[in-house]
C-alpha cells in the first residue's frame, strides 16, 4: 500500500508509479527492497547530524509508520517534523506535491 486510499484509483498517480516500475525493471526494484530491508538502523545516530533537518511524512504511510518517524525527533530534537494527516501515503511527492513544496519552501527560507 504505497498510496492513501483516495489515490488508489487515480490514474495520474498510479500510471506514474507503474511507469517507474517498468522503467527501473524487476531486478532494480527487488534490489531496492532487499537493500532497504537489510540496511542497518542508523536512527540513533541522527543526532550527530550538524545540518538543519526537515522531515515530511504521512500519518497514512503503510511502509514507514508514523511512530517510527516521530522517533527520529527523539534522537534529533532540532529536526522540523511535519506529519501530513490526510491525502497521502508513502508517495508524498506524487500525492501531496503542494503540501511538500510549501514545507520545503518554508524550511529553505528559515535556514537561509
Amino acid at each position: 500500500d504505497l498510496l492513501a486510499p483516495e489515490h488508489m484509483d487515480d490514474p495520474a498517480i498510479v500510471d506514474v508509479i507503474q511507469a517507474m516500475a517498468v522503467e527501473l525493471g524487476k531486478d532494480v526494484l527487488l534490489t531496492q527492497f532487499r537493500t532497504t530491508i537489510e540496511r542497518p538502523d542508523l536512527m540513533r545516530r541522527t543526532g550527530e547530524l550538524r545540518c538543519p533537518v526537515m522531515i515530511v511524512a504521512s500519518e497514512q504511510d503503510k511502509l514507514v509508520p508514523a511512530a517510527d518517524v516521530r522517533e527520529f525527533t527523539t534522537y534529533n530534537p532540532s529536526a522540523q517534523l511535519h506529519m501530513l494527516s490526510e491525502g497521502t501515503g508513502h508517495m508524498i511527492p506524487l500525492e501531496a506535491p503542494q503540501a511538500l513544496a510549501n514545507h520545503m519552501l518554508a524550511f529553505t527560507k528559515a535556514v537561509s
